[in-house]
């Protein structure tokens, strides 16, 4: 192992974080290499870049491979709006250090850092003594985020690190499987810089259904914005999110209930950790370090230790990438860029990447072949090509709506506005974003997670498993082996069922649809209830439910008394019937009559008729409002009272 070049390299700023050890590392000056801001290196490649304010201003910096890859120093500037991000760190093996770095995104929609493994790999990251700024994003648009991870990553460490973003600042939720090994944060500040009518500028995880990671937080700002508080505007978990919630006493928001150690200060420090005096200055070599890589004239130098020369492979357009924390599934081993939408891109027999033509119907066709492919999309009529036997295919969607092609089984959405998402025949797992989806899941064994939008899920024929996440969802089940999954505190969620059906926990309304006679069951929250055209059974349970028939010969179940006093919308006299029997049955009473027994009786209130109970221990007890209704009709129907 040769003599690690970096242990003089940086004596003009505060380093809690060591360089990482590298191996006879390839070493490139940027202030001679031109133009070129892509490059490639093998898995075992340790590369250096020297990049110097005194040189020139950069427009990014994007490499593919390599293990421990450390930039030194530099100005970026990106020239214009990207999906990509300014320094953008793929397939790595090891880590990425970044240090003394200054990024002014001069508001352009562009993240900052973002870093992604190779197959099976969760590289380490270290940011210090950097200057990220002027980041600007929008919900509805790029989201723009001032670090992102793009896969599963190991130990994320932030040190000395100041910036400014409209929308997103450190993305870092578990999405990935395995899920981020951990983050630490020390003397890091993030502020608003105007824009954006949302902005978070720590996110550790989205959701329940996320494996946690240890987070550390020391001496962490973030800013509040006029009209919010900051633990529901400017961090995620927010607070209300049950066990996950943020916990705001003075300043100070922490997270009792989940691993996160110390807490972050709204407000701003007394002075920036990130001194545009000192980042991107003074950085040297020893003197073993000469640059390599393509100098200004097109020639080369040798890397020393005759290490691979860094030249890349023609660099592609760059590529969409995820910019909403959804990016790609896994990690592949080749990533393909097509070029001509109408001309056929073909894989290789690994786990391929393949992005098809930004803006453009990819009508020739994206075919990975075997292996674990991800497709990433932006079309309606971008064509993915798979056979039988290929492997877990998934396709990354940008398009406002798209449907997988036969023989792929994921579908992920990845923009940051409303998307549509729809499956084929096979079981197919479909993740909507942070907008309001529509997802269909065709007629295989479905699985289909909605996110932080007002979602609608639907399963179609299988047995399907719909999670609709954050937001007021509305799920259409059609099959009684339908499954749907909510959690507390995750919105106002609807069923709307074509068969009888039971509301699960944390889900508030039921609607029952098409003709067939159905029963529609509550849970013990406040449930509104909605019948179909058919004879429908409508029974609330507990809680202070609002009930309609919807037309048929319908039965209107009342509960014990004390459990909560139901509405019922549109009772007709004579046609339909109120099932008294588990009211008295929990009060140890029987009747065939319970009005002529004075167990129950019915009160004119206003237009709506009221029914309270002469109950061993609820006596004068309201269980029901009939609104609209006639007490003494009521009254006098008996076949009301079985």
């Amino acid at each position: 192992m040769a003599s690690n070049p970096l242990a003089s390299a940086a004596t003009n700023t505060d380093m809690k974080w060591a360089f990482p050890t590298l191996d006879n590392p390839t070493i490139i000056d940027l202030s001679k290499t031109g133009s070129q801001n892509y490059w490639k290196f093998a898995a075992d490649q340790d590369v250096i870049f020297i990049g110097s304010t005194s040189a020139r201003t950069l427009d990014k910096l994007q490499t593919d491979g390599g293990r421990n890859i450390v930039l030194l120093g530099g100005e970026f500037q990106p020239s214009g709006d990207s999906k990509s991000a300014t320094l953008h760190f793929l397939n790595l093996n090891g880590s990425v250090h970044v240090e003394g770095v200054h990024i002014d995104s001069k508001n352009a929609s562009q993240d900052g850092i973002a870093v992604g493994g190779a197959a099976g790999k969760q590289p380490n990251v270290t940011v210090q003594n950097t200057v990220i700024e002027n980041i600007h994003g929008t919900q509805g648009g790029v989201h723009a985020d001032i670090f992102q991870t793009h896969g599963s990553v190991g130990d994320m460490r932030f040190y000395n690190v100041t910036g400014d973003t409209s929308y997103q600042g450190f993305f870092i939720a578990p999405q990935y499987d395995p899920p981020h090994k951990s983050a630490d944060f020390e003397n890091v500040n993030i502020s608003y810089n105007g824009g954006s009518g949302y902005t978070y500028q720590y996110w550790f995880l989205d959701g329940s259904n996320q494996q946690p990671y240890p987070v550390t937080l020391k001496n962490v700002y973030a800013t509040e914005r006029d009209g919010q508080t900051a633990e529901t505007g400017s961090v995620w978990p927010k607070a209300g999110m049950g066990d996950m919630s943020a916990v705001r006493v003075g300043n100070q928001i922490t997270w009792p209930k989940m691993p996160y150690t110390g807490a972050i200060t709204v407000g701003e420090p007394a002075k920036d950790f990130g001194d545009l005096s000192k980042v991107g200055l003074n950085f040297s070599i020893t003197a073993d370090g000469v640059h390599s890589g393509t100098i200004g004239d097109g020639t080369t130098t040798s890397p020393p230790g005759g290490g691979t020369d860094p030249t890349p492979d023609p660099a592609p357009t760059p590529t969409p990438t995820p910019s909403a924390g959804t990016p790609e599934s896994g990690a592949p081993t080749k990533w393909i860029a097509s070029t001509n939408a109408t001309a056929k891109v073909t894989g290789s027999d690994g786990n391929d990447q393949i992005a098809g033509v930004e803006g453009k119907a990819d009508t020739g066709g994206l075919a990975g072949g075997r292996g674990d492919d991800t497709y990433i999309v932006d079309q309606a009529g971008d064509r993915v090509i798979e056979l039988a036997g290929q492997g877990v295919d998934t396709v990354v969607s940008y398009a406002s709506s798209y449907k997988l092609a036969a023989n792929v089984e994921n579908l992920t959405l990845a923009g940051s506005g409303a998307q549509n998402g729809t499956g084929n025949d096979a079981a197919n797992l479909i993740k909507g974003n942070g907008a309001a989806n529509v997802l269909n899941g065709g007629n295989g064994d479905d699985h289909l997670v909605g996110g932080a939008g007002n979602d609608t899920l639907q399963g179609w024929n299988g047995a399907d498993i719909m999670e609709g996440g954050l937001g007021n969802d509305v799920y259409i089940v059609s099959r009684a082996t339908d499954k749907v999954v909510e959690l507390s505190d995750q919105g106002v969620d609807t069923v709307k069922a074509a068969q009888s059906w039971t509301l699960g926990q944390y889900l508030e309304n039921l609607e029952l649809f098409g003709g067939a006679k159905a029963n529609a069951t509550g849970n013990a929250w406040a449930n509104v209830i909605k019948g179909n055209s058919a004879a429908n059974v409508i029974d609330g349970k507990a809680g202070n439910d609002v009930l309609t028939g919807g037309g048929g010969k319908d039965t209107f179940v009342l509960n014990a008394a004390g459990t909560g006093t139901d509405t019922i919308k549109d009772f007709q006299v004579g046609v339909d019937t109120l099932d008294v029997r588990g009211l008295l049955k929990a009060a140890g009473k029987t009747s065939t009559d319970a009005v002529k027994d004075h167990l129950i009786e019915v009160v004119q209130t206003g237009a709506n008729a009221e029914i309270v109970t002469h109950l061993p221990g609820h006596e004068g007890t309201k269980v029901a409002v009939i609104e609209n209704a006639d007490a003494h009709a009521v009254a006098q129907t008996s076949d009301h009272w079985s």
